[in-house]
């Protein structure tokens, strides 16, 4: 009985950290304004070509 309830508040901090976690991620990513990611090796519109 007492492995299950050791299991028990395990998960139950498992869960909570999580939590905590994914609120922390969601709050840094909404606050860093965002300029659009820009793949490695390509051209972007505002970048000048070679024509």
């Amino acid at each position: 009985m007492r492995v299950l309830f050791a299991f028990f508040l395990l998960s139950l901090v498992a869960l909570i950290w999580t939590l905590m976690a994914l609120r922390r991620h969601v709050r840094n990513h909404d606050a860093q304004p965002g300029e659009p990611l820009h793949l490695t090796g390509t051209q972007s519109e505002d970048s000048p070509t070679n024509d």
